[in-house]
């Protein structure tokens, strides 16, 4: 079986602030095979503890409060914080059959580009499309591997804050998925109804592999803005272990999203 661990960084919002404060919105998943989780799992918990002071060993990797220093990292030195990033990308850098899918959805130009809708709408519509290009990404994933490797499961683990638009949303989620057919956060291909279980919504504390992916959108996030690095972190030296594995067209910009008949029933 394979796991996606989907987290996001940013809000699919369009108001003025919004875009402001945070002009892209980004979704990723961290693709790994269960044979491997536990020894990925294991190299992050031993760096936590390498790092951190004991205090802190059980607090989740967030990335933004990793660099910032705030909420649960505060009081944390600089340097700790430093190597605990440094190491979180060395591990995925040196691990192999891992993958990362990503989608960046940028606002100022899907706002320009969509006139004619409310914003309330566009940031639905913009939430919505970004999955749906995540699970076309992630299916074809699954689809080469069944070919090449023999037939597997896989299981969406999304985090729970992400709320995927709320339980109505979410719900067409978990229909599509069960159902297999045409559906906006899935795509047309039926194959889906045998090989994709029904998601787990979990807690990022919960799951290493959801932290990894919160990790991986904000670099996507800050690299693609054009954002210095930050104190002694190295974003570009982040970014390019992502790039590295990124599987096909791992990571898609949008700048328009598709008329709603196109891709919507």
């Amino acid at each position: 079986m394979w796991f996606a661990f989907v987290d996001e960084s940013g809000k699919p919002k369009f108001w003025e602030k919004d875009i402001k404060q945070e002009p892209l919105y980004v979704v990723s998943a961290v693709v790994i095979h269960e044979s491997r989780v536990s020894s990925f799992y294991h190299e992050i918990e031993w760096l936590k503890r390498s790092v951190l002071p004991k205090d802190k060993w059980s607090v989740e990797i967030h990335t933004k409060e990793i660099v910032h220093g705030n909420k649960n990292y505060k009081g944390v030195p600089l340097e700790k914080r430093v190597k605990l990033l440094d190491g979180l990308f060395e591990i995925l850098s040196d691990f192999g059959e891992l993958y990362i899918m990503s989608v960046v959805i940028d606002k100022p130009k899907v706002l320009a580009l969509n006139s004619g809708v409310s914003l309330n709408q566009l940031g639905r519509l913009a939430h919505a499309y970004s999955f749906k290009v995540l699970a076309d990404m992630v299916e074809h994933f699954l689809r080469v591997k069944l070919m090449t490797e023999g037939y597997e499961f896989l299981l969406w683990v999304i985090d729970d804050s992400v709320r995927i638009e709320r339980e109505r949303t979410r719900d067409n989620l978990i229909e599509a998925v069960i159902r297999g057919g045409y559906d906006p956060l899935l795509g047309r291909d039926a194959t889906s109804f045998y090989t994709i279980l029904p998601p787990l919504f979990a807690h990022s504390y919960q799951h290493l592999g959801l932290q990894v992916a919160d990790a991986v959108s904000y670099v996507i996030s800050r690299r693609l803005r054009g954002l210095p690095s930050k104190k002694a972190f190295d974003f570009e030296k982040y970014f390019q272990v992502v790039r590295s594995k990124l599987y096909g067209d791992g990571l898609v910009v949008v700048s328009k999203i598709p008329r709603r008949e196109h891709w919507w029933m």
